[in-house]
């Protein structure tokens, strides 16, 4: 669950302040992962406001008072959670904020299976989802080089 003075609120890519708030915490917390990952091209850094807004996906953000501190898009499918994006703002790391975002969602969206995807190379990462109980399920190379690892989890009681 999310710490408290926290909190989690659905997000709107369409509104031009959230849109500038969430666009800075992508970008701060994408400056990390590119320099962990060693990634001298970085396609998410590259990714617009206006190309989250056209994505067809929706947001879940942690909150600190006014301050958007961590961010979650996701889509869920039919019986499919696929968590497309989950960034933390660095300031805020360490505290907890991306398994709350994931508990949170898990617990208000059905679904069956849930998936999500990370650079090999992102080992904390990697360590969270493993963590909350997902199970590495598929490899490949992106167009940039970028080693990629797919994980799911399935629920066992739907």
């Amino acid at each position: 669950m999310i710490k408290t003075g926290f909190d989690i609120r659905p997000l709107d890519p369409c509104d031009p302040d959230t849109a500038e708030k969430m666009q800075a915490v992508f970008q701060r917390s994408y400056q990390v992962e590119a320099a962990l990952i060693s990634a001298d091209n970085f396609p998410p850094l590259d990714r617009s406001n206006k190309d989250r807004a056209d994505a067809g996906t929706k947001f879940i953000g942690a909150w600190k008072r006014e301050t958007l501190t961590a961010v979650l898009e996701f889509l869920c499918d039919r019986d499919e959670l696929n968590i497309h994006s989950l960034v933390v703002d660095p300031a805020y790391f360490r505290q907890g904020l991306a398994s709350g975002l994931i508990h949170h969602l898990m617990d208000s969206q059905p679904w069956t299976t849930a998936l999500v995807e990370t650079a090999i190379a992102n080992t904390p990462a990697i360590n969270l989802y493993e963590c909350l109980g997902f199970s590495r399920d598929h490899t490949w190379t992106t167009e940039v080089g970028i080693r990629k690892i797919r994980f799911s989890l399935c629920r066992r009681n739907p």
